[in-house]
C-alpha cells in the first residue's frame, strides 16, 4: 500500500506540480485500500505491480529507453502471476506497445516486453498447467476440462456451453460475458455511490473514498479532452467493463484505482487554468493553500476509517489472552477453534460449514469451502440425513463438525438419529461445534 503511494508520488510528477501528491493522497484516503492494505488479501500487491508497470511504461514512452520497457514487462508479468486479473493489464500493455511499435516499424519493443513479462509469469502458469491442464484453473472448465476444484461462479458463467466444444464454446462464453457487461452498465455507473452508501451490495466491505462522487463527474470531461490522460481514461474504462464481465467484487477495482487517481489528480492540477476558475486561481493566498488543503481532504477518509475501526474493535492485543478475547469478539466461531486446539492440539480434522475464514486459526486440518472436493454444496445436499452427513464427514476424515450461521440450530438434521451421530461440544449464538461419535481425532490411530 505504501510502496504504491510512493510510486504515485513519482508517476504523478509527469502531469504537473502537486499531481503526484494528490494521487497518493486519494489512494491512501480510500478506506477500502486501508482495509486491504492491512490484511492478507493480494489485491494491493497486484495494484503495486500494475502501478509499477505503468510508471515504467510512461518513462519508456517519454525516453524510448528499452530498460524501462523491460521493467514494465517484468512488473506486468509479476502482476499476472499474482492474480488472474493481472492478465488484463498484461494484454493492455502488449496492445499499447504493439501499436507504438507498428507506427515506428520497430518490433524490438514487443520482444523486450514479451520476454521480460514471461519471466515474471511463466513459473506460475507452467505450474498450474502441469497440475491441472488449465492455465486459468479453476475457471472455464468447458474450455479446459472439469475439475473437483471447479469454480461455482465459473460454472454458472459457462453453464450453457457444457455440451459444446472448440470455437462454439468460445463463442458462447464470449456472448455470456458481453451480456453480463451490457446488463451491468447501470450498476457500474452507480459504483461510486453504492460503494459508499449501499455497502451491502459488496458484502459490507470497507467503502471507497467519497471523493470519487464529485471528482469523477467533475474531471471526466476534461480528462477525455486532454491528450495526456486520454489513454489512461480508456484503460480505466476498459478495465471497468472487464470487471463487469468477470465478477462485481469491489476488491477487484482496487487494481485500477491508482490509474484512476493519476487521471483525477492530473486533471485537478490543470483545472485552475480552465474558464471561470482561472481568475480565482491567480490569487496568491489561494495558490498557497490549495494543494495542502486538497491533500488533507483527500487523504482524510482513510485514516478516519482506520481510527473508527480501531475504536470499534478495541485496542490492538499484545498478549495471548488479549488475542483470544479479541478474536472471540470479532470472529464468530473462534471459541470452537480454540476449544479444538486445546483438546487435540494439531492432530484433528474439522469440517467447517460457512466457516472458511476460521481455517487460519485452526492448528489441525480444516476442511470446507465454497469450492473444491469438500465444498459446502456436498454437505448441504445431505444436511437432512444424519447418517449420510456422518458418512460424508467420516470419509473425509473429520472428527469435528463446525456450523457457523446466524441460526446454527436450524442447520442440523431433524431426524431421530442425529444425537447418536453427533455430540454437541461448544455453542454460541452464531456457531455450534459437534464431535462425531466413535471417530478418533488422531490420524495416527486410524
Amino acid at each position: 500500500m505504501l510502496l504504491t503511494a510512493g510510486l504515485l508520488l513519482d508517476w504523478g510528477r509527469f502531469y504537473g506540480r502537486g499531481a503526484g501528491v494528490l494521487a497518493a493522497a486519494l489512494w491512501l484516503g480510500n478506506p477500502l485500500v486501508v482495509s486491504l492494505g492491512t490484511s492478507a488479501y493480494i489485491d494491493i500487491t497486484l495494484a503495486l505491480f500494475v502501478t509499477a508497470a505503468l510508471n515504467a511504461w510512461e518513462r519508456w514512452a517519454r525516453t524510448a529507453d528499452p530498460r524501462w520497457l523491460c521493467l514494465a514487462g517484468a512488473f506486468a508479468g509479476l502482476g499476472a502471476g499474482a492474480k488472474y486479473l493481472g492478465l488484463f493489464f498484461l494484454a493492455a500493455f502488449w496492445l499499447m506497445i504493439a501499436i507504438r511499435a507498428s507506427k515506428a516499424r520497430d518490433l524490438k519493443p514487443i520482444g523486450y516486453f514479451t520476454i521480460t513479462a514471461l519471466v515474471g509469469l511463466a513459473p506460475w502458469y507452467l505450474w498450474i498447467v502441469y497440475h491441472t491442464g488449465n492455465p486459468v484453473f479453476p475457471f472455464y472448465t468447458p474450455l479446459f476440462g472439469t475439475s473437483a476444484w471447479g469454480s461455482t461462479e465459473g460454472e454458472q458463467i459457462v453453464a450453457a456451453v457444457t455440451t459444446s466444444s472448440g470455437s462454439e464454446a468460445v463463442r458462447q462464453v464470449a456472448e455470456n460475458h458481453i451480456s453480463r457487461i451490457v446488463r451491468g452498465l447501470p450498476h457500474l455507473a452507480l459504483v461510486p455511490f453504492t460503494a459508499v452508501f449501499d455497502r451491502g451490495e459488496y458484502n459490507w466491505s470497507a467503502p471507497l473514498s467519497p471523493a470519487y462522487l464529485f471528482l469523477i463527474p467533475l474531471c471526466a470531461p476534461f480528462a477525455l479532452l486532454d491528450r495526456r490522460t486520454r489513454g489512461l481514461v480508456v484503460l480505466v474504462a476498459a478495465y471497468a467493463l472487464f470487471w463487469l464481465a468477470v465478477g462485481r467484487d469491489i476488491r477487484y477495482l482496487v487494481t485500477v484505482l491508482p490509474v484512476l487517481n493519476v487521471v483525477l489528480a492530473a486533471t485537478l492540477v490543470k483545472l485552475p487554468e480552465v474558464g471561470v476558475i482561472a481568475p480565482f486561481a491567480r490569487k496568491s493566498w489561494l495558490r498557497k493553500f490549495a494543494l495542502p488543503l486538497s491533500t488533507l481532504l483527500l487523504v482524510a477518509p482513510g485514516p478516519l476509517y482506520a481510527g473508527y475501526k480501531i475504536f470499534e474493535r478495541g485496542g490492538v492485543p499484545v498478549s495471548g489472552a488479549q488475542r483470544s478475547n479479541y478474536l472471540e469478539r470479532q470472529l464468530p466461531g473462534y471459541a470452537a477453534i480454540a476449544a479444538m486446539n486445546d483438546l487435540e492440539g494439531s492432530d484433528y480434522t474439522v469440517y467447517g460449514l460457512f466457516a472458511e475464514n476460521l481455517r487460519y486459526y485452526a492448528d489441525g486440518r480444516f476442511l470446507g469451502d465454497w469450492r473444491g472436493p469438500n465444498r459446502f454444496s456436498r454437505v448441504l445436499a445431505v444436511l437432512e440425513d444424519s447418517e449420510a452427513l456422518g458418512r460424508h464427514l467420516r470419509e473425509w476424515g473429520a472428527c469435528f463438525f463446525l456450523v457457523r450461521h446466524s441460526r446454527p440450530r436450524e442447520l442440523r438434521p431433524a431426524d431421530s438419529v442425529f444425537g447418536a451421530q453427533f455430540e454437541e461440544l461448544v455453542s454460541g449464538d452464531d456457531f455450534l461445534l459437534y464431535r462425531l461419535t466413535g471417530v478418533p481425532c488422531s490420524r495416527q490411530s486410524r
